[in-house]
């Protein structure tokens, strides 16, 4: 995630430069009493991180910093960040850099809307299978992750780019065909 996009930036985003300077502070200072190991190479790679986001960091007329990504969307419906982004930053970068900010987290929120949506249109849908998903949707994935082979943090990815739209489609510049793999994306795709 430390990689340069060659691409102008189309995106600037704000950053509260207070926030950070006090994360790479404090991250200095753990990191000075920290052993060898995963956990300091982790504060190290934060600490890079949380560098390169000050340095590309530009004040603005108002005295407000900001950082400039080049950001495209993606087969999904999302967009995603190129290069160097706060989007593939650590998470306790990225939550430093945003500052104060609210996390909201709309727990299958795509499936819900749209199964009402479409419910509203044609009350005769069998929508079952969704209205399980919604409510069952941590065991759901557990079982769909351990019979395709992954991590259940990479099957809630897959989950919600198909509820953003994604295609499932056997091709290797597909969003979810790419993450997986030819074989696990096989078995996924066996398993639906």
């Amino acid at each position: 995630y430390l990689k340069t996009s060659k691409e102008a930036p189309n995106f600037s985003i704000p950053i509260d430069m207070d926030a950070l300077d006090s994360y790479i502070k404090n991250t200095v200072h753990i990191l000075s009493t920290a052993k060898t190991g995963n956990y300091k190479e982790k504060l190290i790679r934060n600490l890079l991180a949380a560098s390169r986001i000050k340095v590309k960091a530009e004040i603005q007329d108002d005295g407000a910093f900001h950082v400039k990504e080049y950001w495209t969307p993606i087969d999904s419906g999302r967009i995603h960040g190129h290069g160097f982004s706060l989007q593939l930053a650590p998470k306790e970068v990225r939550h430093a850099a945003l500052g104060r900010c609210s996390k909201i987290d709309f727990k299958a929120s795509s499936y819900a809307i749209l199964t009402s949506i479409a419910l509203l249109i044609n009350p005769q849908l069998k929508v079952e299978a969704l209205k399980s998903y919604i409510t069952y949707r941590a065991p759901i994935r557990t079982r769909i992750a351990k019979k395709v082979g992954i991590s259940e943090e990479w099957i809630k990815t897959v989950f919600t780019s198909l509820g953003f739209g994604a295609e499932v489609k056997d091709n290797p510049y597909n969003t979810i065909r790419n993450k997986l793999g030819k074989e696990k994306f096989n078995i996924l795709v066996a398993n639906q």
